[in-house]
């Protein structure tokens, strides 16, 4: 699949980003002042890409965690706004329904895949202790050792 030229544009501007902010580390606040920073000196560079960054927007906002409002609740829990669950007719994709018109199946569905996922987070969290662990040995234990120093390898990226 090919990557939009909008995202690529993005990306090298969070590399720079995070060269800039350094070891301290950035945020999403940050980065977003950033960008809209270099949107104003360079507009011509992202105006050609208008339609993939409205692209990129609808799709952010459509695979947004639904906000739990007091609004419906069953067993004394807040339900989320709206309900999703995986689509069967379309590989990797997921259906959305508003609470309000939600059935019960659909909140089953939607238990469903909030455990599964809940699952694979636990695991990549695993995951990730096991390689800090690593890390952490091999730095003999001192926490501000960059990981440059510490890992196997390093990929170049473009």
């Amino acid at each position: 699949m090919r990557e939009h030229l909008a995202k690529k544009l993005i990306r090298i501007e969070e590399q720079k980003y995070l060269a800039d902010v350094g070891t301290l580390g950035g945020h999403f606040d940050g980065f977003q002042d950033w960008v809209n920073e270099d949107y104003e000196r360079n507009p011509d560079k992202y105006e050609p890409h208008f339609r993939e960054l409205l692209d990129a927007a609808t799709k952010t906002v459509w695979r947004e965690k639904p906000k739990t409002l007091p609004l419906f609740q069953i067993g004394g829990v807040s339900l989320p706004e709206a309900l999703t669950w995986p689509d069967k007719k379309a590989p990797g994709g997921f259906r959305k329904v508003a609470s309000a018109h939600a059935t019960t199946g659909q909140l089953r569905e939607c238990a469903i895949l909030t455990l599964r996922k809940g699952a694979e987070a636990v695991q990549k969290g695993e995951d990730m202790m096991a390689v800090s662990d690593i890390a952490l040995e091999r730095a003999g234990g001192d926490p501000t050792k960059l990981l440059s120093g510490v890992v196997d390898a390093v990929a170049i990226t473009a």
